[in-house]
């Protein structure tokens, strides 16, 4: 049995400290220093104002009484928080930017459409075929995917010979039917060709890399590790394993704009502000 009684003694000089706790340490040392040759109360309680504050790690909030005199719809307080510190690390400051753009939001969709601005105007979407259409390519066109289960397979030779609208949907299809998916599974072939085609709507035409043809480059290379680089017996998948790794490969970059975490964090866009920060 092990005694507990014995007291053990710790000696913490070598423990790694932080900044924040050698600032605290600095500031207390400059406290003491400050009593002994007679500071003022005032200089004293600001040193102690500041070591509370990074000590309970809120030194970018608003002090409780402050913050209760402030009209936060204020342009100035807008101002405060989108020129400050404010806006990047305080509670409060989040919850302004929520506020901003939540108003800027109800404000745009209060606008009434520009005449110019019609369906056809924003062109960065378009529509996929129809299932029927689907077939009728996926049965004239299957030669063109005899290599699909090669690295040798060249994703842009594919869609410019099949075509943009349909490269997607056609390699999907023919992929889950070489992994013997449909008769395996429940899978609606209609429903998924319709599923197919509201993706590649949701993907956009004017990013250059994170589109549809990503999504169905990297589609194809699932293939490849699963066939080639042995994942299917590795990782033992069953049928909803090998589902579900098809469907995520063609929707990871479902809707992608183009833009980065550090983008969206630094412009303080409104999927930053939804998102607090973390995976925009």
């Amino acid at each position: 049995m092990i005694s507990t009684s014995k007291q053990f003694s710790v000696d913490d000089s070598d423990l790694i400290k932080t900044p924040a706790q050698k600032i605290i340490a600095m500031l207390k040392d400059l406290r003491n220093s400050q009593s002994q040759t007679g500071a003022s109360k005032e200089t004293i309680a600001s040193l102690n104002y500041a070591i509370e504050k990074i000590s309970s790690r809120s030194i970018y909030e608003i002090d409780q009484p402050f913050l209760d005199t402030l009209d936060l719809h204020e342009s100035r307080v807008h101002v405060s928080v989108s020129k400050g510190w404010i806006h990047e690390f305080s509670t409060i400051g989040q919850e302004i930017l929520r506020d901003i753009s939540l108003r800027k939001s109800l404000e745009e969709r209060k606008k009434p459409l520009e005449s110019n601005e019609t369906t056809e105007s924003l062109s960065i979407r378009s529509k996929a075929p129809s299932f029927n259409t689907l077939q009728n390519i996926i049965t004239e066109q299957d030669d063109l995917l005899t290599n699909v289960g090669s690295v040798d397979f060249n994703i842009h030779r594919f869609i410019d010979q099949i075509g943009r609208k349909s490269a997607m949907s056609v390699l999907t299809f023919n992929i889950m039917r070489r992994l013997f998916l449909f008769p395996n599974t429940q899978l609606n072939e209609a429903v998924l060709s319709s599923f197919l085609g509201q993706i590649y709507k949701g993907y956009r035409r004017i990013v250059e890399y994170h589109n549809d043809i990503h999504a169905a480059d990297v589609l194809q290379m699932l293939y490849v590790m699963m066939t080639q680089g042995g994942l299917l017996e590795l990782a033992q998948l069953n049928e909803l394993d090998i589902v579900s790794a098809v469907i995520a490969s063609i929707c990871h970059d479902f809707d992608h704009d183009g833009l980065n975490n550090m983008y969206h964090v630094n412009a303080i866009t409104d999927r930053a502000i939804r998102y607090s920060d973390k995976a925009v």
